[in-house]
Order: structure tokens, then C-alpha cells, then sequence
């Protein structure tokens, strides 16, 4: 990637990587409980091994995709020029708001990413069959709706957006390998869903003055502060009901893994009612997480019976 009509360099490469956003790590992770359900169906092959790496470096791209589209977009909007100070605080600062990185070179990053985005997909295509294909492409339609296109987070629909988008993560890559979609699986991949929207939840209660002050319909500006903390908990509260249908319906792993991650959703409730947002969202981050090491952990050992 040397300079050229392109405006991008190599030496910039790490904060291209700070840009689009590579340490968060939550869409792969969701793609890896996917595959890991699939490989307790089929073999662990050479080829099946191959098609896995396919799906997860396209899934990532497109992750990637999404994350520069946010930010142009929240420049373009003005949401992010405000948010920008306080998101450099926090350790994410917002590079194209903050003119570390041009809107030429951001938008060349996504038309690079985009090319490697289209010949994996291309890949992705010829080595499975047309329905699945159709399904990931209206997964990938879902991703990109988020802050472009449609802008789904800027008319009050970005938390369902994100629900679809992580439970196609785990969705796509099972049914790239195995070339189905269960029940079981359709239920897993809403649980990590609504794990992912709880983190949501709390990045755009932060964002909430900046949004209102842009005209950002957000769910939070729609909503108000005092029904927000009502949703959070009632998001939790459905949450957690779920998870324990499922457990009682032995469609998710099991009982006493799970029940770490309630004191790290315990914890988010409490800093969320209190205003503490940004302490809100690193628990939901390490629930997340947590609760995706532990699915796929379970059903790597062969303890779950999704």
C-alpha cells in the first residue's frame, strides 16, 4: 500500500488499524462460536479449515467495513466532531474527527477493503451453495445499514440492527460449513445478539447529549434518559429469561458456566442506573466476551448439546 492517487501509506498502517477499529474483537469472536458448533458436525479437514478462515477474514473485513462507514458518517453528521474529545479520554479516539486521518484516506481505506471484501465473498460463493450465499449476502445488506444506507442507528433501530447483525455472525459461518441452519443455533446466535446490543446500549447512553444535539435519532434520544435505564434493565432482565428457557430446553450450554457472567451484567446494571456509562459498558464488553469463550469452550469439549 505505498502512496499514490490513493493517499494511503505504509507508515500509517497502525493508525489505520486504531481506525477501523481492530481491537474489538467481538464480531470474530461471535463468528468463532459458529464454527465451533459446526466443526462438532464436520470434520476438521484441511478444506473445512480453509473455508473457516474465508468466512472469518471476510466477516472481519466487513466488521472493519462497518466501523470507517460509522465514523464518516458521524463526521459528515457531526455527531463524532463532538464526541471526539471524550472518546480520545477514553482510549478510542475518533481519528477521522479529529483530523489524524483525512476523509480521502478513510475513504480509500474502504474502497481497499472493499475489493478484499468482494474477493473473498467471490470465494466464500464457490465453495458452498446459493442458499447460503443469499443468506450471507442479506447478512452483509443487515452490517452495512448500521450507520450508512439506511442508517438504522439514526432512526432508533441500531440495537435491532446489532442484534441480526451478531447473530448472522454466528449464523453464516455454521451454515457455511455445514450448510444448515438449526433452531438451536438460530436461538444461540440471538443470545450472543442481545449479549453484543447490552454493550450497545451503554456506548450510545454515552453518546446521548451529542446525538440529541446533532438530530441523531438514536433509541436513547427517542427514548429519553429515564425510559432508557427501564429498557436496560427490562434488555437484561429478557436477556437473562431467554438464557434460562434455553438452558431449561438444553439449547444452551450449561447452567454453572453461565452463571459467571451474571455478576458481570450485575455490575453493568448498577453503573448504567448510576450514570457510570462508561464503567456500564467495559462489564457488558467483558460479559460478552466471557459468555462467547465459555460457548465456545463447552462446545469444544463436547459439553453442550447445540
Amino acid at each position: 500500500m505505498s502512496e499514490g492517487s490513493s493517499g494511503l501509506r505504509l507508515s500509517r498502517l497502525p493508525l489505520y488499524a486504531k481506525f477501523v477499529r481492530v481491537y474489538i474483537v467481538d464480531g470474530p469472536l461471535a463468528m468463532l462460536v459458529g464454527l465451533c458448533a459446526a466443526f462438532r458436525e464436520v470434520p476438521l479437514t484441511a478444506a473445512h479449515l480453509a473455508k473457516a478462515l474465508i468466512c472469518v477474514a471476510l466477516g472481519t473485513v466487513l466488521f472493519y467495513i462497518v466501523h470507517a462507514l460509522d465514523d464518516i458518517t458521524g463526521v459528515k453528521t457531526g455527531t463524532d466532531v463532538k464526541t471526539a474529545p471524550r472518546k480520545a479520554e477514553m482510549g478510542e479516539p475518533k481519528l477521522l474527527a479529529s483530523g489524524q486521518i483525512s476523509m480521502a484516506e478513510a475513504k480509500a481505506l474502504v474502497r481497499w477493503m472493499a475489493a478484499a471484501a468482494l474477493g473473498l465473498l467471490c470465494a466464500f460463493g464457490a465453495m458452498t451453495t446459493w442458499p447460503v450465499v443469499a443468506f450471507a449476502l442479506a447478512a452483509i445488506l443487515i452490517t452495512g445499514q448500521y450507520s450508512y444506507g439506511a442508517r438504522w442507528s439514526y432512526r432508533g433501530l441500531g440495537e435491532a440492527n446489532v442484534v441480526l447483525n451478531f447473530a448472522s455472525c454466528v449464523l453464516v459461518p455454521y451454515a457455511f460449513l455445514t450448510g444448515r441452519v438449526t433452531e438451536r443455533m438460530m436461538f444461540l446466535g440471538l443470545v450472543c445478539g442481545l449479549f453484543v446490543v447490552v454493550v450497545t446500549f451503554c456506548s450510545n447512553a454515552l453518546d446521548y447529549a451529542e446525538d440529541r444535539a446533532t438530530g441523531r435519532r438514536s433509541l436513547h434520544v427517542v427514548l429519553g434518559p429515564r425510559l432508557v435505564k427501564v429498557a436496560f434493565i427490562g434488555l437484561l432482565a429478557s436477556l437473562w429469561a431467554l438464557y434460562a428457557a434455553g438452558l431449561a430446553a438444553s439449547m444452551l450450554t450449561p447452567a454453572l458456566p453461565a452463571l459467571l457472567v451474571v455478576p458481570l451484567h450485575a455490575l453493568a446494571a448498577r453503573h448504567f442506573l448510576a450514570g457510570r456509562f462508561d464503567i456500564a459498558r467495559a462489564h457488558a464488553f467483558r460479559a460478552s466476551r466471557l459468555n462467547a469463550f465459555i460457548v465456545c469452550l463447552t462446545l469444544l469439549v463436547g459439553s453442550s448439546a447445540v
